[in-house]
């Protein structure tokens, strides 16, 4: 008889469902909001009924099980994200997953965030054993064999098939004699939410379970900088070592607090201050360096010559000190203290030295550049030689001018050659400036040798912006003897006679819409209006702020999506996104072409953003709710459907 009674209780059901729909089918455009209410009670009622009559005919229900053998973090996907989310929802921590194209289950930040809370929870078993305080979000070992330790397959006993659980919760409350229906926010045991009936004269809000407040400190461990604290109930603050939130809620609820050096942790709405630490991880710091380009060892240079110090640092090192040594220690006699040289802005460093007449002849003098605070420095590779003549020493001679090119233009790299001459035969070196501030240079052979090299030197160079510069070059062969020359580099600028003058456009960019103020929903397509002039591509972005303090950016249009600034418009669907929803967007429209390392190009770089913020929230409530409300009843059913179907196979 068991048998039996499945097809007769499957026929009472494709019974219930036939009626049901074929009456409700023909009238479901006219169908008022009193109606479809009607109609998804009476349908969750005899879901109830059937599902009682299913629970009678099972004697064992058989538990839920997975194995995790694999560790997961943010962006994997697979069955065993699913599984995973199932067990943190029946550890009580809900964790929404992404789906991707082919519709698994993708790792999200939520669940990572519920993956924290079930450490936190079991830290004696998970933390403790690997010396951590606060959860990571990453599924490693430990936290699978908690996992596999509460559902592994291995410790559940399966005996029998159970049954689907559907909620059956009545989300309508009928209310009567100048009353509406509540929703409070808080569940039953069910997990169904609780609704009451409330005057309609008095605000929901009113009606509500009352919020306690309380403050919460965040403090943020080994921060070197300005952090940002922010809470999933929307309160959050900001300082270098710490900073305190103020944060209301209904006693017990559960609040996330994240940090924007990383870290999530919980606290719980009880009326008592509570702490939410951070540990944050330090920035990695930039190396200090120094390095002394010239003198750097053979050069011969004679008393009463000026010579060019050179050197390279780090941006950090706002000031250097030089010292003369000889042997193996710094020179004693007050001639040798050459002195402090700000060193801020310029890389190469240079300082002009006079050497003084009263140093002692020698070759075992260097050069030493050392900071202020004496823990960084360079010496000359090897020793220079100071005499008191340079015994006949010829200078040596530049021979012609490099040929220069006609019509340079800005960005163009252009090609030089210079060629010179010593009668000594020495081994040269070259020192150009190229009159926008740059300079290059060759240096000094450790040992200064008479073999004639250097005699050429062929840079390239190019001008960032149009105008008229002067090229100085300088030729030396270390030893006090120097050669110099000097011409003008027409960049960008005519030099015949000017015909008809061209008018300039200056590009530019004006953000139309949204321009402040506007609310929009995600899943509905919006419009971006703009207008320009001078301007071929744009690249669009969603600028978020919090409070008025910027949170981040979404890539809305970038380079690759081609985008006309003739077009003036980009259609755009904001999707759901924990980024957006809630916060103050503004649309920022931006030129494509960025400068490259910070060098300014001859095109102007236009961009604009909306004056004021706006907002994008979720779909209101109304009919579409109730609709949609109908859609999760209709695949409840489906899924007590294929139950049945499973009851009716055994």
């Amino acid at each position: 008889m068991k048998n039996v009674k499945y097809p007769l209780l499957s026929i009472a059901i494709l019974a219930i469902f036939i009626s049901l729909f074929s009456a409700a089918a023909p009238e479901a455009k006219a169908a008022t909001m009193e109606e479809l209410q009607a109609q998804i009670a009476n349908l969750l009622k005899q879901i109830a009924q059937l599902q009682a009559q299913i629970g009678q005919s099972e004697s064992k229900q058989v538990e839920w099980c997975y194995d995790f053998n694999a560790n997961l973090r943010i962006g994997d996907a697979g069955t065993a994200v699913c599984s995973l989310k199932t067990a943190l929802q029946k550890e009580g921590f809900e964790a929404e997953v992404e789906k991707t194209e082919e519709g698994s289950c993708k790792f999200s930040e939520e669940m990572a965030s519920a993956i924290s809370g079930f450490q936190q929870k079991y830290a004696d078993e998970i933390l403790k054993p690997l010396d951590l305080k606060y959860g990571t979000g990453f599924l490693g070992k430990s936290t699978r064999a908690k996992l596999n330790k509460l559902f592994g397959c291995g410790v559940k006993a399966a005996t029998s098939v159970s049954t689907i659980p559907v909620p059956v919760c009545n989300i309508f409350l009928t209310c009567e004699g100048g009353y509406t229906s509540y929703n409070t926010g808080e569940k039953d045991s069910q997990g169904c939410p609780i609704i009451k009936c409330v005057s309609s004269s008095v605000p929901a809000a009113q009606s509500s379970v009352s919020t306690i407040s309380e403050q919460v400190k965040c403090v943020f461990y080994n921060s070197n900088s300005k952090q940002e604290c922010y809470s999933s109930a929307g309160s959050s603050c900001a300082g270098n070592e710490s900073c305190t939130a103020d944060v209301k809620g209904k006693k017990g609820e559960q609040i996330t607090w994240k940090s924007s050096c990383g870290g999530y942790v919980y606290t719980t709405i009880d009326n008592q201050n509570e702490y939410a630490e951070f540990k944050c991880v330090l920035a990695p710091t930039t190396t200090q360096y120094i390095t002394l380009i010239s003198p750097n060892g053979g050069e011969t240079w004679a008393k009463g010559s000026t010579q060019i110090l050179q050197w390279k640092s780090s941006p950090d090192i706002n000031m250097v000190y030089i010292k003369l040594r000889k042997g193996s220690d710094t020179y004693p006699g007050t001639e040798g203290a050459i002195g402090g040289v700000g060193n801020a802005g310029t890389n190469p460093g240079s300082h002009q030295w006079t050497i003084p007449t009263t140093l002692p002849d020698g070759n075992d003098y260097a050069i030493r550049i050392v900071d202020e605070k004496g823990a960084v420095y360079d010496d000359s590779d090897a020793p220079f030689s100071i005499v008191t003549t340079l015994s006949q020493n010829n200078s040596p001679k530049i021979v012609g001018v490099p040929a220069i090119p006609e019509g340079i233009q800005a960005g163009q790299s252009v090609n030089f050659s210079w060629s010179s001459q010593d009668e000594d035969n020495d081994d040269l070196v070259w020192r150009v400036s190229w009159g926008d501030g740059i300079e290059g240079w060759t240096t000094c052979p450790t040992n200064n040798l008479s073999n004639g090299q250097g005699w050429k030197y062929s840079p390239s160079h190019f001008w960032a912006a149009a105008g008229i510069y002067t090229v100085k070059t300088t030729v030396s062969d270390c030893k006090g003897g120097t050669s110099s020359q000097s011409f003008t580099v027409n960049v960008g600028v005519a030099t015949a006679v000017p015909t008809t003058p061209v008018s300039s456009v200056t590009p530019t960019l004006t953000v139309i819409f949204p321009n402040g103020g506007e609310t929009w929903y995600m899943g509905k397509t919006y419009d971006i209006l703009w207008k320009s002039s001078g301007v071929e591509k744009v690249y669009i972005a969603a600028k978020v702020f919090k409070d008025g303090v910027s949170v981040g950016s979404l890539g809305i249009a970038s380079s690759l999506d081609n985008v006309s600034a003739a077009s003036g418009k980009y259609s755009w669907t904001p999707n759901s996104n924990h980024l957006l929803e809630g916060n103050q967007i503004k649309i920022e429209i931006s030129n494509t072409e960025i400068p490259v390392s910070g060098i300014s190009t001859p095109e102007t770089l236009p961009s604009d953003e909306s004056d004021n913020y706006f907002k994008i929230i979720s779909s209101g409530t109304g009919l579409k709710d109730v609709e949609d409300m109908l859609a999760s009843v209709s695949q409840a059913i489906s899924q007590l459907g294929e139950g049945i179907k499973e009851l009716i196979g055994r």
